[in-house]
């Protein structure tokens, strides 16, 4: 998309996204449970509503996900590719080639199998035993975000009732069947995603966010409800779309959705206040136009280097107490991530 046809409210919610992502993960190495929920709770949903309401309906099915699957594949690959040169010349140079070679075949197994669900990616042993190794971990999100999109973009080719009775139908057993097998590829991260991208897509279809903003009769009754049911998800909730869990149900659904909406009508409050000029918030919405590269150098930052890394250094280095160190590690990855995407940013300037 061009600069021109940028959506600014988009560019900041999905900046808000990737900085949630990021402290989430901080949270959960610190064991910070309802801090991780707070983010966890909508910060998935988030990213998929906004891909939904971005599904191009002028290509045919086959034109759109073979679009797709050429941009995302293109940087897991390159993603996986980094990670596995890196991690090779690592055990290479502390164990020698043969260590090295191991490293590099298991995670290219890995990448292949392509789940981030918690448990591992399954390999069967010599002894014909089921076993479980690392996994891809948060890169789930770009093979479910595949997935999702292109099994839409197939259902919107029937009628609404159907379309939407699909939807739900493939959400439900992407949540289900989770409980009794993981497939590779992360398929059924995207079936259960398949209704975030839906309610995107009917967002921008029947003009949603502009009859919200025009009806303010009901305006104020309808954020104070979707302030209790992401309340509720926050404080009882357990919210965890890599392994297709909500703890609440329904509940953590409807809460997700609440959040989003929420960060919406803030968003606008912010730009209709002219917050934009504020250089805070105009470097959220460049976050949210590189929201992918932040993704991206977050994941090496949390695969290539020893697990919660940041956050053991401060920890031992400054050590003040569990919140504190909890901002301060969320602020150094976030500056790690900020000057990587300007160092990409630069070098395209100069080609």
């Amino acid at each position: 998309m061009s600069k021109k046809a940028r959506i600014i409210e988009f560019d900041i919610l999905k900046g808000i996204g990737i900085i949630s992502v990021i402290a989430g993960h901080v949270a959960q190495n610190y064991n910070m449970s309802r801090v991780m929920q707070s983010f966890y709770s909508f910060h998935m949903p988030l990213f998929f509503i906004i891909a939904g309401y971005f599904i191009n309906i002028s290509k045919s099915t086959k034109e759109f996900c073979i679009s797709r699957g050429k941009k995302i594949l293109g940087y897991y690959t390159f993603t996986c590719f980094v990670l596995i040169a890196v991690r090779s010349t690592i055990c290479w140079i502390k164990g020698g080639i043969y260590l090295a070679l191991k490293e590099g075949i298991k995670w290219i197994y890995i990448s292949i199998y392509g789940i981030g669900n918690g448990r591992g990616s399954i390999y069967i042993n010599t002894k014909l035993q089921i076993c479980h190794t690392d996994e891809i971990g948060m890169l789930w999100f770009l093979l479910a975000l595949l997935w999702a999109q292109c099994i839409v973009k197939f259902f919107l080719r029937y009628s609404a009732q159907i379309c939407q009775c699909l939807v739900v139908l493939t959400t439900v057993i992407g949540i289900i069947s989770v409980n009794y097998i993981w497939l590779p590829f992360s398929i059924q991260n995207g079936m259960a995603a398949t209704i975030w991208i839906y309610i995107g897509y009917t967002i921008k279809e029947k003009n949603i966010l502009q009859l919200a903003e025009n009806n303010y009769k009901y305006k104020k009754i309808f954020i104070i409800l979707c302030m209790l049911f992401w309340s509720i998800s926050i404080m009882k909730g357990q919210t965890e779309l890599y392994r297709n869990y909500y703890g609440l149900g329904l509940l953590d659904m409807l809460g997700a959705l609440a959040g989003c909406i929420i960060l919406f009508f803030l968003t606008k409050k912010m730009l209709s206040c002219g917050w934009l000029k504020d250089k805070y918030v105009h470097w959220i919405a460049w976050a949210g136009q590189n929201s992918l590269l932040f993704y991206i150098i977050h994941y090496w930052e949390q695969k290539i280097s020893p697990n919660n890394t940041v956050g053991l250094l401060v920890r031992r280095y400054v050590g003040i107490n569990q919140k504190i160190d909890f901002c301060i590690s969320v602020l150094i990855i976030t500056c790690l991530c900020t000057c990587f995407v300007k160092l990409y940013e630069l070098l395209n300037r100069n080609k």
